[in-house]
This record gives C-alpha cells, sequence and structure tokens, in this order.
C-alpha cells in the first residue's frame, strides 16, 4: 500500500471526494471472493478462483479515482507514478470495501476495479453492479487489451503509517 501522497489527478485518473473518509479496519485474510461466490448473482467468473488465500493487513484508507478517458488496466495504473505492488489489494479488504461502502461502487455495470497479485501476476478484480442491483465480478490479466472507460473507478489504498 502505498505510504506517501498521491496525485489528484493523472492524464487518466481523477481522485473523487465520495463526502467521507473511506477507511478499512484490520483484516485477518480469512475471507474469499470465491467464499461469496453467491452473493455476486448477476455473473461470477471462474477465474477467481486462482485467487490465493490472504495474509493479515492493517487499518488502511482507501482512495477513490475515477476513470477520465478510455485506457488500459496498465495505463491508468502507470499514470499514478508508484510501484505496483504498493496498490495490491488482499481479497479480505475488497470483500470489507464492499460491505462497508456498496454505495461508493460505481452503478449502472461501470466498472470497480481492484489491483490484486497471484504470485508474479498482477490481475484486476472487477465489480461491477447491474441496473437491477445485482453484483457481479470478474477477473482480467493486468496487461489484456480492455478498455477501462469514464466513469469506471479504480480503488487504491493508502497506508496509515508513514
Amino acid at each position: 500500500m502505498i505510504t506517501g501522497t498521491l496525485p489528484k489527478e493523472t492524464p487518466y485518473l481523477r481522485q473523487l471526494d465520495l463526502g467521507e473518509r473511506l477507511m478499512i479496519g484490520p483484516c485477518d485474510g480469512q475471507r474469499s471472493i470465491v467464499g461469496v461466490r453467491s452473493d455476486f448473482r448477476a455473473q461470477f467468473d471462474d477465474n477467481l478462483e486462482k485467487l490465493e488465500s490472504g495474509t493479515p493487513t492493517p487499518q488502511v484508507e482507501v482512495v477513490p479515482y475515477e476513470l477520465t478517458r478510455v485506457g488500459t488496466f496498465e495505463e491508468f495504473i502507470d499514470s499514478l507514478l508508484v510501484r505496483k505492488d504498493e496498490l495490491v489489494w488482499e481479497q479480505d479488504q475488497i470483500l470489507e470495501f464492499l460491505i462497508k461502502y456498496r454505495k461508493h461502487l460505481s452503478q449502472d455495470e461501470h466498472g470497480n476495479d481492484f489491483l490484486v497479485k497471484v504470485g508474479e501476476e498482477y490481475l484486476v478484480v472487477f465489480i461491477y453492479v447491474r441496473v437491477d442491483g445485482y453484483p457481479g465480478a470478474g477477473l482480467y490479466p493486468l496487461g489484456r487489451n480492455w478498455k477501462g472507460l469514464p466513469l469506471d473507478r479504480f480503488f487504491v489504498l493508502r497506508s496509515l503509517v508513514a
């Protein structure tokens, strides 16, 4: 997770003010996205089964960004000018965020993106909420030529300890 200052805007991202500070408490790393598969009633990508068990994490702040132009995952992540390892989420943290801050997810099938790592491979967990309110989840390789779209959101973890 990032310990320093994050840019307010990059060529691809703009930091959002959602009216409250988004915090995730310590997580023990035990929960998995596959373990709540039935909660993703719109779609559940079987590739999510690749995700490995997590490790415990401290309390962190979540910094939300909105995509401002079309780009690949690699382009908008690189635009933050930090090491990818600093942006990685544990599954338990993603689930805690979804429980606590569902109202802050981009709606109407726009993506909500969380960077994860399996072995040495970076992947993006893509969560969306359909118009009928049902959520879906997918997993994409970072290098995939999939295009993020304006109004999609990308969430970054920031350490509370400098």
